[in-house]
């Protein structure tokens, strides 16, 4: 089967971060917006965006999440940060569009789960409404055939060894059980 190119708009979150609605609030700090990452060793520049860069008004999405008591995502975004992801990344070729992020989209997998999300088509909702998913994903949003394309191309890594010792350690992490990704 020949790849085609995708001829699909991008989504993107906004990251322009509103004013605040009222002037007596304190004004969002400005973040650094230096572009996209440095390219890895295989040259490839992949789209992993900063989720720090996400606001709701004038809260920032992890501030946001730790004041509602939704840490269990700040803990899996820690953990995936610290993970070694070159094995993922040597399977793309540079040229053509960005792909994204191998974390971020085993992140977007891994949070689905742990929500009973099981569909492709309901792992790209998740990646547009929920804040949990924003903030661990970066704030990316694949359409359905991106995520089903990304499962395709690491099915070997996803069923193996590597998935059992993520799962069990986002499982420590978060302090959940084993029924949360059942």
């Amino acid at each position: 089967m020949k790849n085609r190119p995708i001829k699909r708009r991008v989504a993107r979150i906004d990251t322009s971060n509103q004013p605040s609605l009222f002037d007596e609030l304190p004004q969002m700090e400005s973040e650094n917006t230096t572009g996209p990452e440095p390219a890895t060793l295989s040259g490839v520049v992949f789209e992993d965006p900063d989720p720090k860069l996400i606001y709701l008004n004038a809260v920032r999405l992890d501030q946001h999440l730790y004041n509602a008591g939704q840490r269990g995502a700040l803990k899996v975004r820690e953990l995936l940060e610290e993970m070694d992801w070159l094995s993922f990344e040597q399977s793309y070729r540079p040229g053509g569009r960005s792909p994204y992020a191998p974390r971020a989209m085993m992140g977007l997998i891994l949070y689905g789960i742990m929500q009973g999300v099981s569909s492709l088509r309901q792992l790209e909702r998740l990646a547009r409404t929920d804040l949990g998913c924003m903030w661990i994903s970066g704030g990316i949003l694949p359409d359905h055939s991106v995520i089903g394309r990304f499962i395709q191309r690491h099915e070997v890594r996803l069923s193996g060894e590597f998935f059992e010792k993520l799962t069990a350690r986002v499982l420590q992490v978060t302090g959940t059980g084993a029924g949360t990704v059942a």
